[in-house]
């Protein structure tokens, strides 16, 4: 009666058959807010448990029993508390491992405070957070401080740099609580530029923080369930050399492109890593709840939602050093060309628990019912050669879709681009870029509206960020460039001359507290003369030199 997950996944249907004629059933589906995917796992455990001889009563309740002692394990952090406790809390049962000191091997850092006994071990249970009013990020990361699987907990992942400080133990973050400060940094960006109420509770779940590491319980048992009630996954990437690399120009992609070392480079960087892979992708291909396309959310967050997937953000110190602290970026979801590059068996390799590997198989066994391809082609006009000429719909091997005008093989004429992460442009393109005229509705909910050449912004045109500022003016190779004004979510306006997206040359900047500033500027700093109003009347008619007043 042996039945292997390959069988037990052709047919459950006396299983839902079963199912649906149960009051008692039906009601624990909805206790537990069951998805397709939960439903679906279920009855492949019954069916196996029939197999064994067990009638199908007795099967449904050790199943249901079975999941919901999993459920009831499932905890999150408040993500004001995670604030407060300024380091990844770690979660532990065993009371000789649980105070102050963490664990044996596992001491607090110096630069997060003393617990206090309210802070210790807040966590919340599922069961207690309302799913309808809660934002709920998972976080996927690889520790900087890994595991090598043995009893001696010998760290794996070490970096000789003075300014990223090792614990010299097993531990998910730096003594600087780096990965803590981009966290709390890059979820609070999110909060901002994507939830639209002050009624949404927010929630983390990160694996130190919610699995007990003193008991070491199945988490991989319970990962479907955190990712199906989770509203987006988020990656921190920890990069000391972030100066060392810079983003490419015009359109790339995410998974190639974003150059640091701990997201794309060797057996221990993020997207190398398969428990990694294997999260990434059920938080593509689990679908999200119903209720969620109803929620208070909006932008990149919103429009992933729409398109039935949980958008995957990555924040590192790219982003916090060089670009003010700004959104995270979103990654394309890991489906079609991405899905066969990323595979969770390539990386199995680089497992630091060879037990693991069969946990990921049946992880992945469960989940391929329910991944998501998609058929890549052209479908059009051709001309006399073959080539795509004329009207017609590509659909790429990333995901991506072009509908649109052709000549000659290229994109040209007006067409509209989906990108697979849900970024859309609409407008002209020539010799296969976009030219001309065209508005592009980023992943983000950034939109950018004006002209365009040789793919890049460049012109006249109009930027509408998520967060609220507007931008209108000149633009170069995707830069604020000429004479433009911006409007800041803050209230502040700046009216003047640009240079690669800074404020350089001569321009007004009007504060939101009635300051106004009028002179020279120089990388969007005050330099040079200028003459300033401040809200009180006083006056400073002088030089400038990096923001200060040369008195």
């Amino acid at each position: 009666n042996d039945l292997t997950d390959d069988d037990a996944h052709h047919d459950c249907s006396a299983q839902e058959s079963y199912a649906s004629s149960s009051p008692k059933v039906q009601e624990f589906f909805d206790t537990y807010n069951f998805s397709v995917f939960n439903k679906r796992k279920l009855f492949l455990d019954i069916k196996k448990r029939m197999a064994a001889n067990e009638n199908a009563d007795q099967a449904f309740e050790k199943a249901m029993k079975e999941q919901m002692d999993l459920i009831d394990s499932i905890r999150f952090i408040r993500f004001e508390t995670l604030k407060e406790l300024r380091e990844i809390p770690r979660l532990g049962s065993d009371p000789d491992k649980s105070e102050e000191s963490r664990s044996l091997n596992a001491p607090r850092s110096p630069h997060a405070p003393a617990l206090s006994s309210t802070q210790h071990h807040q966590t919340v249970n599922l069961q207690d957070i309302d799913i309808h009013k809660a934002f709920i990020v998972f976080v996927s990361h690889c520790w900087l401080n890994g595991w090598d699987g043995k009893k001696d907990g010998k760290v794996v992942d070490t970096e000789a740099n003075a300014n990223f400080e090792q614990r010299g133990y097993p531990h998910p973050d730096n003594m600087n609580n780096d990965k803590h400060r981009l966290i709390i940094q890059g979820i609070e960006s999110l909060i901002k530029n994507m939830i639209g109420s002050d009624d949404i509770q927010v929630y983390v779940w990160i694996d130190f923080g919610c699995i007990d590491q003193d008991e070491n319980p199945a988490g991989h048992k319970q990962l479907d369930k955190i990712i199906e009630v989770s509203n987006c996954i988020f990656t921190p990437i920890v990069d000391p050399d972030h100066e060392d690399w810079k983003l490419p120009m015009g359109d790339f992609d995410w998974f190639d492109d974003y150059a640091a070392k701990k997201f794309n480079d060797g057996p221990y960087a993020y997207l190398h890593r398969a428990w990694c892979r294997v999260e990434m992708l059920y938080a593509r291909h689990i679908d999200v709840r119903a209720d969620v396309k109803e929620m208070a959310f909006r932008g990149g967050l919103m429009n992933a939602i729409h398109r039935g997937y949980r958008p995957h953000y990555v924040y590192g110190e790219k982003q916090y050093c060089e670009v003010g602290h700004g959104i995270p970026y979103q990654l394309s979801p890991l489906s079609n060309s991405h899905l066969d590059k990323f595979s969770p068996e390539k990386a199995i390799a680089n497992l630091t628990k060879e037990a693991d590997a069969e946990k990921i198989r049946s992880l992945m066994i469960d989940l391929e019912p329910f991944i998501k391809r998609v058929k890549v082609g052209y479908e059009g006009e051709r001309n006399e050669d073959g080539n795509k000429h004329g009207t017609g719909k590509y659909t790429y091997d990333s995901g991506d879709v072009y509908d649109g005008g052709w000549k000659d093989g290229n994109k040209h004429g007006t067409g509209k681009y989906t990108y697979s992460n849900g970024t859309v442009y609409d407008g002209d393109w020539k010799d296969g870029n976009k030219h001309g005229t065209g508005k592009i509705t980023y992943a983000s909910g950034d939109v950018y509206d004006g002209d365009w050449k040789d793919n890049y912004m460049c012109g006249t045109g109009k930027c509408t960020y998520a967060s609220g500022s507007v931008y209108e003016g000149g633009w170069r190779d995707d830069k604020k460039h000429g004479m433009g004004k911006r409007t800041y979510d803050s209230g502040d306006v700046y009216e003047g001359s640009w240079k690669d997206n800074h404020m350089h040359g001569r321009g007004k900047y009007i504060y939101a507290n009635d300051d106004v500033n009028d002179g020279d500027w120089k990388d969007g700093k005050r330099h040079g003369t200028g003459y300033h109003t401040f809200a009180n009347g006083d006056v400073y008619d002088g030089d400038w030199k990096d923001d200060n007043m040369q008195k």
